[in-house]
């Protein structure tokens, strides 16, 4: 199975793994290979089938390694204006609409691979409010990622509910 996770800020300024997948997640192999590693792991949060209307909004926030396909080639988008232009072009595609975007980060990366090789990412903090449009598109999106290098811990489209005001 699939799994989303993302590198965060705990509460308490600590780092944070966020991790979702739709399977319980057995840290014990973790624990007995690194004991101590890590310093406190939560139990498993079941969370009911999101269920999505179109007009819906919502906080977002994504960990993303915007891209663009050029000439057969793919090429990282580091300026912050071409960032926000990849996630409103990606939010359309994904079943809803940007209502308002900061980009609070970015840069890039350089991530090792498990065959020895390495790759270099553009990294981009958003945060913002969204609007769902297509809630088919939407849940998928919730479920499978958004973007490339899922493997190194983008895509997942974290969402809390928008307070009225």
């Amino acid at each position: 199975d699939r799994y989303l996770w993302r590198l965060d800020q705990g509460r308490d300024g600590a780092p944070a793994i966020l991790v979702q997948t739709a399977q319980p997640v057995d840290w014990s192999p973790l624990e007995r290979r690194h004991h101590g590693y890590c310093e406190d792991i939560k139990a498993n949060k079941a969370m009911p089938a999101p269920r999505f209307e179109p007009g819906e909004v919502f906080h977002f926030r994504l960990h993303a390694s915007p891209s663009r396909m050029s000439a057969g080639k793919r090429s990282a988008l580091i300026d912050e204006e071409e960032q926000l232009a990849w996630i409103h072009r990606v939010a359309g595609e994904n079943g809803f609409e940007i209502v308002a975007c900061d980009r609070r980060h970015g840069c890039l990366e350089k991530h090792h691979k498990a065959d020895g090789n390495h790759i270099i990412l553009a990294v981009a903090e958003f945060d913002g409010v969204l609007r769902v449009a297509d809630m088919a598109a939407f849940a998928d999106a919730i479920k499978c990622g958004i973007g490339r290098g899922k493997a190194f811990g983008f895509g997942m489209l974290s969402l809390a509910p928008a307070t009225a005001g």
